[in-house]
């Protein structure tokens, strides 16, 4: 088991997905533009430190699985703590997104957004092309799940495609030039 460092950020009382990927990666010594075959999804939001279990048993309690990470050398569960977060840091989303241009269902992320990781900036653009297609009043939007055959270096695109079931935000991403690399999810809460 690999226990992970994790900071709230922002005004969230919950930790990003974001701050997660980072943190297994950063944990597996992993550098992003060597990673293939990733399939990172999150369960549930917690404001719980976490770790990561790499061998694991079947009868691991579901309940405290907050994640799932696996990529071409293996799978994670990623596994909620008791100690509450207690570190903040701040973040500004804006800084990644007024980078972006939105045109009609697509939203193109610039090289020039470096000081964030991949990651950081995929997750805040496709929020914000998600709030622009379809309101932010009374819209929650949060990351669910994230397909990819590796991690792109420099420019990319993520294009909306379709509701799923009437809740699943699916859109795909390409690497700018229109090559498909992967499939991002998200879910909504309404208030």
């Amino acid at each position: 088991m690999k226990r992970m460092q994790l900071t709230l950020r922002g005004e969230r009382d919950y930790v990003q997905a974001a701050s997660i990927f980072d943190s297994i990666l950063t944990i597996r010594n992993l550098d992003e533009g060597k990673i293939k075959n990733i399939d990172f999804s999150m369960r549930r939001f917690t404001n719980k430190q976490c770790s990561l279990i790499t061998k694991y048993k079947s009868e691991i309690d579901e309940r405290k699985i907050i994640g799932d990470y696996q990529d071409a050398s293996g799978k994670i569960k990623i596994i909620e703590l008791k100690e509450e977060i207690k570190v903040r840091f701040p973040y500004q989303e804006y800084e990644i997104t007024d980078q972006c241009s939105i045109h009609e269902k697509t939203i193109s992320i610039p090289d020039i957004v470096a000081e964030y990781t991949f990651i950081e900036k995929l997750i805040a653009a496709y929020k914000v092309l998600l709030q622009t297609l379809f309101g932010s009043s009374g819209n929650f939007f949060f990351f669910i799940r994230l397909t990819l055959d590796y991690i792109p270096i420099g420019s990319f695109d993520i294009t909306y495609d379709r509701i799923i079931s009437n809740k699943y935000y699916q859109g795909t991403i390409t690497k700018q030039g229109g090559n498909k690399i992967g499939s991002i999810f998200f879910g909504v809460k309404k208030s």
